[in-house]
C-alpha cells in the first residue's frame, strides 16, 4: 500500500516544490517516468539513470539519491503509517495526524473517501459547496464545474501547484484555491469526528434543508416532529427589504399590534400616487396569498401538519385554541387574522375563509375571521347572512331568529339548497350569531351569549375593568378580572382577549409588553416606545441627538434606558429612522429646514469611506475582533457605529463600496463580533495552552491562574451538559479533552 501511494506523487509537483531539477524532470518525462513510483521502480529493477536520454553523471546521481532517500523513508515510516491507518479506522486521528496523512500522501484519495459514510459524504458535499460560495464570483463560477469527488481525487492530496490546472483560473485565484483546499481538509477531519448530536443534526439539515441550522427550528423539530412553518415564514418576511413588500406589510394587519395605513398615507410616505400604492398592494396580495407563494409551494410537505389540525368538517375562528398554540409554540408575532389567512391557503381544497383581507378592502362587516368547510360555502352565502343579521338587529327584530331553522330554510342567502348540508349550515350560523353578535338561541329564545352578569358585549366588559382599575393593566391581570365576572366563559387563555381589546374603540395598548389602557387617559402615554420617538421627531424642525430623544421618551417610559432606545432606532423593521452625520436621528419621510438629510452612508466620499474602512481593518488586525458597542474607547465605538451603519444602509453605497464591505465580511468571517464570544475564546485559548503544555486538565487543588482555569473548565463542562454550548464551542471543548488524553 505504501509504495503504491507513490503513484500519487507527480514528478512535476516535485519540480514545483524544488525537489527535482529541470534537467532531471525532462529526462524522466522523455523516458515515460511521470510519477515517483515509476522512477523508484525503474531504480529497483536495475535500470541505470545514465541510460536516460540527455542524462549525465550529475542528473543520474540526483535521481539515484532521490530513490535511496524515498526507499529509506518508506522503510522507516512503515510502523508509523500502520499506526495512523489504525487510527483512521477507529476515527481517533488528531488534526496533526490527519494533516501529516494528507501532506505526506500516506493514503490515497479513494481510501480517504471510503472511510466516509454516505451521510458524512453528503455533509461534506454541502460544506464543499458552501466553501465555493465563499470565494469570489469568478473563482466560484469555475469551481462549480469541479465536483467534490473530482476535487478530492485530483487536488486534495496533490501539491498546491496542481490547483493551477483548474480551467480558467489563474494566478489571481490561486491564493483562494489554496485556502479552500486547507479548509476542505479541516472540514473532512471535523466531519469524521462529529459528535452523535451534531451528526444527527447535520443529517437532518440534509433531509429538511437549511432551516434546521437555526437553533430554534432544530429544537422545535426534535420536540414536535415537524417544522415551525410560521416561525420560518416570519423570518423570511422580515428579511425582505423591498419597498413593495414594505408597502404590503403596512397595508394589512400582518404583525401583532401593527396598525394598517391607508393608500393615501402610504402614497405620501413613499412619494408615489395612491393609485400606484393600490396597484402594488393588489399585485403583492395576488402573489402572496396563493399556493404559488414560494414559502408555501417549495415547502409544501412541511405544511401537512397544519392541514391535519383542521378536519374536513371543522370550523376555525381566529381566537381558536389551536391558533393560540401555534403562536405560543412557534414564538411568532403574527396577527391571528394573518395566521388564519395562511391556514386558508394551506387548506384551500377543503375550507374557505370568511372575512379575509380582500373582503376588508371592500368594507364588509366581519369582525372576526372564520374558516369553514368549502362545500358549505359553495351552497350558502354567509356574507349575505351576516348582512341580514346586522339589519335585523338594527330594527330590533331579533325575535324572528328564535326559530333559527325556519329562518335558515327561508334565507335568501342560499346559493344552491342542499338538504344534506343543512345541519352544517345550522351549526355555522349559530356559531356566527354567538361570535359576531353575542347572541345565543336557548330553548327557542334569543339571549345574550355571555353570562347574566352584564348585558354588555365582552369588549365593553374589558373597558369597564380598565375603567374601574384606573391605570394600565397587563393582559394577564385583565384576564383574571374577566374570569371573576365570567367564570364559565369559554376563554381559558389571556391571549384570547386580544381581539376583544383591539375591537374596542376606546382601548389602546402601551408599549409592547401586552399592557392595555384607555385612550381617555391623556396623562398616560399610549403606544410603544417607537411611537413616542416618532411623535417627538415629527415635532422637531431638525434632526435630534440620542440624548434629546432619550430625555423625551424616559418621561413616559422610565423603565427603559438610552441603550435600549438606541437599539429601537436601529432595529425598526419598517426603516422609519435615519441616522445622520454627527450622531443625529431623523424621520425617513420628513423634510427638514435645510431640505436634505445627509445620512452617514448616503453620498459618502470614496476617500472618506476607504480611510474609515482601512481604520476598521487595522483595528481588527490589532485586536482580532470587530469593534464592540460597549467599549470605553470612543474610537472603537465610532468604528462600531460606522460599520453597523454601512451594513444597515447597503442600498445607499456604490457598487464598489458594497464589494469592499462584502470583502471585509468574508475575510474576517471567523472573527468575533460579540464581546461574550471574544472573552469566551480568550479563556479557551488560555485553557488549551495550559492543557497542551501540561497534558492534563487543571486540578482541583490548583492555585492562582491554574485555579481560575479549573473553575472555567468546570463552567464549560456544565454548559455542555445543559446544552448551552454552540457547535463551535462544543468542537473546541472536545479538542481540549483530546489533547489532555494524549
Amino acid at each position: 500500500m505504501l509504495k503504491k501511494s507513490l503513484k500519487n506523487i507527480s514528478i512535476k509537483d516535485m519540480y514545483y516544490s524544488g525537489e527535482l531539477s529541470t534537467r532531471a524532470i525532462n529526462c524522466c518525462l522523455m523516458e515515460d517516468l511521470p510519477t515517483l513510483y515509476d522512477v523508484v521502480t525503474y531504480f529497483e529493477t536495475g535500470g541505470s539513470f545514465l541510460k536516460l536520454t540527455h542524462a549525465g553523471r550529475v542528473t543520474a546521481n540526483e535521481l539515484e539519491k532521490l530513490c535511496l532517500k524515498t526507499l529509506s523513508r518508506l522503510k522507516d515510516s512503515n510502523e508509523k503509517i500502520v499506526e495512523i491507518n489504525d487510527k483512521i479506522e477507529q476515527k481517533e486521528l488528531t488534526e496533526d495526524d490527519f494533516h501529516r496523512l494528507i501532506s505526506k500522501k500516506l493514503i490515497s484519495s479513494t481510501e480517504l473517501l471510503n472511510f466516509l459514510s454516505p451521510v458524512q459524504k453528503n455533509i461534506l458535499v454541502k460544506k464543499y459547496d458552501e466553501l465555493i460560495s465563499s470565494c469570489s464570483n469568478r473563482t466560484a463560477k469555475w469551481l462549480r464545474v469541479v465536483d467534490f469527488d473530482y476535487f478530492v481525487h485530483n487536488y486534495l492530496l496533490e501539491h498546491d501547484n496542481r490547483l493551477r490546472n483548474i480551467r480558467n483560473l489563474g494566478n489571481k485565484s490561486f491564493p483562494e484555491l489554496v485556502e479552500l483546499k486547507k479548509r476542505l481538509e479541516k472540514e473532512i477531519f471535523n466531519t469524521m469526528h462529529l459528535t452523535e448530536e451534531i451528526f444527527s443534526r447535520e443529517k437532518l439539515i440534509l433531509e429538511k434543508g437549511k432551516w434546521i441550522e437555526d437553533d430554534f427550528v432544530y429544537h422545535y423539530y426534535t420536540q414536535y416532529g415537524h417544522m415551525p412553518m410560521f416561525y420560518i415564514f416570519e423570518r423570511e418576511l422580515k428579511s425582505n427589504p423591498s419597498r413593495d413588500m414594505d408597502i404590503f406589510f403596512q397595508s394589512y394587519p400582518i404583525f401583532e399590534n401593527d396598525t394598517p395605513l391607508s393608500s393615501t398615507v402610504l402614497g405620501v410616505k413613499y412619494k408615489i400616487s395612491s393609485s400606484r400604492i393600490i396597484q402594488i398592494k393588489n399585485k403583492i396580495f395576488k402573489d402572496f396569498f396563493s399556493t404559488s407563494n414560494p414559502l408555501i409551494k417549495e415547502m409544501k410537505e412541511n405544511w401537512f401538519f397544519y392541514m391535519k389540525l383542521i378536519n374536513d368538517k371543522d370550523i376555525l375562528w381566529q381566537d381558536d385554541d389551536r391558533i393560540s398554540r401555534i403562536i405560543e409554540q412557534e414564538n411568532i408575532h403574527f396577527n391571528r387574522e394573518f395566521i388564519l389567512q395562511i391556514l386558508a391557503i394551506v387548506s384551500e381544497n377543503t375550507h374557505t375563509l370568511l372575512g379575509d383581507f380582500e373582503s376588508e378592502e371592500k368594507n364588509t362587516i366581519w369582525k372576526n375571521k372564520i374558516l369553514i368547510p368549502g362545500e358549505v360555502a359553495l351552497a350558502f352565502n354567509f356574507n349575505k347572512f351576516v348582512t341580514d343579521i346586522e339589519y335585523i338587529i338594527s330594527i330590533r327584530q331579533t325575535e324572528i331568529l328564535s326559530d333559527i331553522e325556519s329562518y335558515i330554510l327561508r334565507s335568501p342567502a342560499w346559493k344552491k339548497y342542499k338538504s344534506e348540508i343543512m345541519e352544517e349550515v345550522m351549526r355555522i350560523t349559530r356559531d356566527i350569531l354567538k361570535h359576531e353578535f353575542g347572541l345565543s338561541i336557548v330553548s327557542g329564545k334569543i339571549t345574550i351569549s355571555t353570562p347574566t352578569f352584564s348585558m354588555l358585549p365582552p369588549s365593553d366588559v374589558l373597558y369597564g375593568i380598565l375603567k374601574q382599575n384606573g391605570e394600565p393593566m397587563h393582559i394577564d391581570n385583565i384576564f383574571i378580572e374577566f374570569k371573576k365576572k365570567f367564570p364559565k366563559h369559554k376563554y381559558n387563555n389571556p391571549a384570547q382577549l386580544r381581539p376583544l381589546l383591539y375591537q374596542h374603540d376606546l382601548i389602546t395598548h402601551r408599549g409592547r409588553k401586552s399592557t392595555y389602557m384607555l385612550k381617555e387617559w391623556e396623562h398616560i402615554k399610549s403606544g410603544t416606545i417607537r411611537d413616542t420617538i416618532i411623535e417627538f421627531l415629527d415635532k422637531q424642525e431638525n434632526p435630534q441627538r440620542i440624548e434629546a430623544i432619550s430625555n423625551y421618551v424616559l418621561q413616559f417610559f422610565p423603565e427603559t434606558n438610552m441603550k435600549s432606545i438606541r437599539t429601537t432606532l436601529y432595529s425598526d423593521h419598517k426603516k422609519r429612522f435615519i441616522r445622520s452625520k454627527g450622531g443625529y436621528f431623523s424621520l425617513y419621510n420628513k423634510t427638514y429646514n435645510d431640505g436634505t438629510i445627509e445620512t452617514v452612508t448616503k453620498n459618502i466620499s470614496n476617500n472618506e469611506f476607504k480611510q474609515t474602512l482601512a481604520n476598521l481593518e487595522k483595528f481588527i488586525w490589532k485586536n482580532w475582533h470587530f469593534p464592540f458597542p460597549d467599549s470605553t474607547n470612543p474610537d472603537e465605538i465610532s468604528l462600531y457605529t460606522w460599520w453597523r451603519t454601512q451594513n444597515l444602509n447597503l442600498d445607499q453605497l456604490t457598487e464598489k463600496q458594497k464589494e469592499e464591505i462584502e470583502e471585509i465580511r468574508n475575510q474576517y468571517k471567523g472573527i468575533d463580533t460579540e464581546r461574550d464570544d471574544y472573552e469566551w475564546n480568550n479563556k479557551y485559548n488560555s485553557l488549551i495552552n495550559f492543557v497542551a503544555n501540561h497534558k492534563r486538565i487543571p486540578s482541583d487543588n490548583s492555585r492562582g491562574i491554574e485555579k481560575l482555569l479549573r473553575n472555567w473548565h468546570i463552567k464549560i463542562t456544565n454548559d455542555m451538559v445543559n446544552k448551552r454550548l454552540n457547535e463551535s464551542q462544543l468542537r473546541k471543548y472536545t479538542k481540549i479533552k483530546e489533547i489532555a488524553k494524549q
